[in-house]
């Protein structure tokens, strides 16, 4: 293996190595995970069990989720001007933040 000649050079060698190494460890992280919780195999055992729960946990965590974010942007929200139209998405969000720093100037 060469050794670079210029600080650019090196600098690419070291920013090349770092994209594969954490591709590497984000592909084995998913490896790992299946193969900790066994979730191939015990889907395909039982897979109407795994419906069941996967329906159960959108059931649960989504009204969860959704309080969650509405609490967020609520406090988000008090931060803004009044003439700030409310809005429940995250571009909102971005939004109502910009404009509360718009006003503090």
């Amino acid at each position: 293996m060469r050794r670079p000649t210029t600080a650019e050079a090196f600098l690419d060698e070291q920013e090349a190595q770092a994209i594969e190494r954490v591709t590497l460890a984000v592909n084995g992280l998913g490896d790992d995970l299946c193969a900790a919780t066994a979730a191939r195999e015990r889907i395909r055992a039982h897979p109407l069990a795994a419906v069941g729960l996967g329906a159960l946990a959108g059931f649960v965590g989504g009204p969860t989720l959704l309080r969650a974010m509405q609490s967020l942007l609520g406090s988000v929200s008090h931060g803004a001007p009044s003439n700030a139209r409310r809005s429940n998405s995250l571009p909102g969000v971005v939004l109502a933040s910009v404009r509360s720093l718009r006003a503090r100037r």
